[in-house]
């Protein structure tokens, strides 16, 4: 399926003309271009490129991330004509994507095959047991031969229906006679459906896609974020650094009958606003000027939005009470619902302000509008202070990032005059320069108690805004050690002429807290640190290829501390901790066979239900402030928003801890 990322990537296509021709260039000018831009502005340098085996495989992942496409044998003949890729890629680079389109033929020639035959193997599977008397076969590794290729699909995908089967019936009673045969024909009659169209696709814009491919993992080697971006990609970044997006309001889902229904509509959208169209309804066909599918599928939802061109629907619609109706939606600019910035009120112990940060978006269209994080975090600031609020939590959890600048302008809020951190960037004469990020502005916005909240999925731009308000000593930090991505990017096109339609983001340089030091690999570790769930399976920049490290530079003078914690500080609800850690004990307990496997499935989120059920704290009780309480009066579908947000929030035990501690900090606030 794909993802939400997946689907940003390809939906902004909409926003922008794309009228200018096509750069007409080979494989290999634009490696070479690429070296050249790399060379100039990269922190480190061109890449170093590995043996030929790893480079292929790398390319190989980056067609087909499942492994279920390409095998051994396919790529022996390019280890063969290739022995050494560092050497050859920037002067062979024609002739290597040549065959690497005769090795792609092959393999989706291949995997319509394998489509067939997964689709005999099904009707044999009628219960879990069968499920597990399947040969069991890697889905990290690419197979051998086109043998195993065949038992891996068969298993993989069978694994996928079980695992699908699993989201939909997630409290059910289940052994290993447990029967999914009907689910399971249900699903695999879309699923052909599905993935001869993606073949279809493929074999449609195969020289786009391995070409585009190739050039990712070139660009791999320089550092796991320096990255090639097609013009769609580039637009897309564009977008999802935005708080508005062109868009048909509406994310989509499946339900436990693998029928498309619409999982959330945006509140500012016409169809929410005239109460046309509501989660859990059935879309039955969509209907475009040019096709009319019946029964969609996830993907064809997908595809519809990112196609070009599109910009009217219709969905013939059944709803949960079993009527029918149709709906028109066109495009619209939208505020772009995972970038909402929305104040409430936490009360119980003192009123706390409480603001969800979901990424660092920013304007590019223009300098002048005021749809950027620093200006609309501010407004949310100003509405919670006039409520009485007496400190402020602002979550940064899963915050990926976004833009450096608006980092930069946020830092500018809770900190007085002079540098907020530091940073070494690349010059035009080759050379690395130590910087200085500077507020410019005296006094704060906000002099109350601050705590910001993070996780491992903290990121870039929240790792900047958390390492420099700690080093400072002007908030306190509660959660999770950060991924550690302390590196920063700049945006190029790949050509300097109007027909460019490529561009590379290039690792410009390294961020330093004003003590000199860097979250660069390493994250942000709070000041008191919450246990996470499944801590053994988080990936951070550590543990990437190719990351930078980077030493300690010189610190800069401290300022003075908003606070100082004393010894024993906010010791945390004993609950909240061993509940946390009985989830993580039965997560890392090992399983025989699929149905055990989806015995703990079953029994870890019905832990994780019963932690986010039970109010850890007492009574804490979540409300909007006033002006978004006047809008609910007015707009259903907003006071159906909010109301959504109050109860994640009321519910995340997460939250509830950091609102006891913030209680805590505000005696010793300065």
């Amino acid at each position: 399926m794909c993802s939400r990322l997946q689907f940003l990537l390809f939906l902004i296509l909409l926003l922008l003309p794309n009228c200018l021709a096509a750069q007409n260039t080979t494989l290999q000018q634009d490696l070479n271009q690429a070296t050249l831009l790399l060379k100039k502005h990269h922190y480190k340098g061109e890449p170093i490129l590995p043996q030929t085996p790893e480079f292929l495989i790398q390319v190989a992942a980056n067609l087909d991330d499942s492994n279920l496409l390409f095998n051994k044998n396919d790529l022996s003949f390019l280890i063969q004509k290739y022995p050494d890729i560092s050497k050859t890629i920037l002067t062979e680079s024609d002739a290597f994507l040549t065959d690497w389109l005769a090795v792609t033929d092959k393999a989706l020639e291949r995997s319509e095959r394998f489509i067939q035959t997964f689709y005999n193997a099904s009707v044999s599977i009628k219960t879990l047991a069968d499920v597990e008397a399947l040969p069991h076969y890697s889905d990290s590794a690419i197979q051998q031969n086109e043998k195993d290729q065949q038992g891996a699909v068969v298993y993989n995908e069978t694994l996928h229906i079980v695992q699908s089967w699993l989201t939909v019936n997630s409290q059910v009673t289940i052994d290993k006679q447990t029967n999914i045969s009907q689910y399971v024909a249900s699903y695999v009659q879309k699923f052909k459906k599905e993935r001869a169209r993606q073949i279809l696709f493929l074999q449609n814009n195969k020289l786009k896609w391995v070409s585009k491919a190739i050039k990712k993992t070139y660009m791999l080697y320089a550092d796991p974020h320096t990255n090639w971006l097609s013009s769609e990609e580039f637009k897309s970044f564009i977008s999802a650094l935005s708080q508005d997006e062109k868009t048909f309001g509406l994310t989509c889902t499946e339900n436990k009958n693998n029928k498309l229904i619409i999982d959330k509509v945006n509140p500012a959208s016409k169809a929410a606003i005239l109460n046309e169209l509501k989660s859990g309804d059935i879309i039955e066909t969509i209907e475009t000027e040019n096709s009319r599918l019946d029964f969609p599928t996830l993907y064809d939802w997908y595809s519809i939005q990112w196609e070009e061109g599109i910009e009217k629907i219709k969905l013939f619609i059944i709803t949960e009470q079993n009527t029918h109706h149709v709906v028109e939606i066109e495009r619209q600019t939208l505020e772009n619902t995972d970038n909402i910035v929305r104040g409430f009120i936490l009360n119980g112990l003192a009123p706390i302000g409480y603001i969800g940060i979901p990424s660092f978006f920013t304007s590019w269209e223009s300098e002048t509008t005021n749809k950027t994080l620093s200006n609309v975090l501010a407004k949310e600031i100003i509405k919670l202070k006039t409520s009485g609020i007496k400190g402020l939590i602002l979550d940064f959890r899963n915050n990926g990032g976004g833009s450096v600048k608006e980092a930069h302008e946020l830092l500018s809020m809770f900190t007085d005059s002079g540098p907020m951190f530091q940073y070494r960037v690349k010059t035009e004469s080759n050379t690395i320069q130590q910087k200085m990020a500077n507020d410019f502005v005296r006094g704060r916005v906000f002099n109350l108690p601050l705590v910001l909240l993070i996780n491992e999925n903290s990121a870039s731009a929240a790792e900047i805004v958390a390492a420099s308000l700690q080093a400072q000593g002007a908030a306190l930090l509660v959660g999770n050690r950060t991924y550690g991505k302390g590196t920063f990017q700049g945006i190029y096109p790949l050509y300097d002429n109007p027909a460019n339609t490529e561009y590379i983001t290039i690792t410009e340089g390294v961020i330093f807290t004003n003590k000199g030091t860097t979250h660069q690999g390493t994250g942000v570790t709070p000041d008191i640190i919450l246990p996470t769930l499944f801590e053994s399976d988080i990936t951070r920049e550590e543990n990437l290829p190719h990351w930078i490290s980077a030493e300690p530079i010189k610190a800069l003078p401290e300022k003075t501390p908003r606070f100082i914690l004393p010894e024993n500080f906010a010791q945390i609800v004993p609950e909240f901790e061993q509940k946390v850690k009985h989830i993580n004990t039965l997560y890392q307990t090992d399983s025989t066979g699929e149905v055990e496997e989806m015995k703990k499935i079953q029994t870890i989120s019905s832990a994780i239900r019963k932690l986010y059920a039970a109010n850890l704290i007492g009574p804490m009780s979540v409300q909007p402030n006033a002006q978004d309480n006047d809008l609910m009066q007015s707009n259903n579908a907003y006071a159906q928003a909010v109301k959504k947000q109050e109860k994640n929030i009321s519910n995340d035990p997460y939250i509830q801890q950091t609102y006891l501690i913030i209680n805590q900090l505000i005696p010793i606030w300065k």
